[in-house]
C-alpha cells in the first residue's frame, strides 16, 4: 500500500514534523483505511469514508463557505439566503487549501501552486482563486482572506481569517 500525499505545506517556514503535523491536523500517515478525504472545519479535521462523504455534501447549506476538492466545486453564501456556486482549477485549489490549512500569513509564490510561477503569475493565480471563493466586503476588502504587508515592501502576504460566527469546511481529497 502506497502512503498518500501529505498536504501542502509552507515552504517559507523551517519547523520540524512534529509542530507540523500538528498544524496539518494530525500526522498524514495515520489515515484509516475507509478513508476518502480529510475534511477540515471550524470544529477541527476528520477523515471521511465515502459513504460519509455523500451525506456530508448533502450539508451545503450548513457553511458560509464549502470547498469541496472531490469535485472541485465551491459554494459560498452571500447574505441569508443566496449561494454562489464556482469550480476550481487544480492549482487553485491547491494554493486556497494551503492557505486554510496553515492559517498564517503566506506570499503567494510561497506556495506550493506558487512555486512554480514567477511572482506576478502566482499573485494572479491567488486572485483568481480568491475570487471564486470569498466575497467581497468593500471595493478592496474580502471577507476570509486578509491582507498583510510583508517585510520586504514588494512582497504582499495573505492569510485566511475567518469572521466571528461564520462556518467554512475544506474537503481534501486522499489520493493513494
Amino acid at each position: 500500500m502506497t502512503q498518500p500525499k501529505p498536504l501542502p505545506r509552507p515552504v517559507h517556514q523551517d519547523v520540524p514534523d512534529e509542530i507540523a503535523r500538528v498544524l496539518e491536523g494530525g500526522a498524514p500517515y495515520t489515515i484509516p483505511r475507509e478513508g476518502h478525504c480529510r475534511v477540515v472545519t471550524n470544529d477541527g479535521a476528520a477523515y471521511l469514508a465515502r459513504r460519509d462523504y455523500d451525506a456530508f455534501v448533502r450539508k451545503i447549506p450548513a457553511y458560509d463557505l464549502l470547498i469541496d476538492g472531490v469535485r472541485m466545486k465551491v459554494f459560498t453564501r452571500r447574505g441569508c439566503t443566496m449561494i454562489r456556486k464556482a469550480t476550481l482549477s487544480p492549482s487553485e485549489f491547491v494554493m486556497i487549501s494551503e492557505y486554510i490549512v496553515t492559517g498564517q500569513p503566506i506570499i503567494p509564490t510561497h506556495t506550493q501552486a506558487g512555486r512554480r510561477r514567477s511572482p506576478q503569475a502566482a499573485r494572479k493565480l491567488f486572485e483568481r482563486a480568491r475570487r471564486k471563493v470569498d466575497t467581497c466586503t468593500g471595493r478592496r476588502t474580502y471577507r476570509f482572506f486578509k491582507l498583510h504587508p510583508a517585510m520586504d515592501s514588494h512582497k504582499i502576504a495573505f492569510e485566511f481569517v475567518p469572521p466571528e460566527g461564520t462556518t467554512y469546511c475544506l474537503i481534501v481529497p486522499i489520493h493513494r
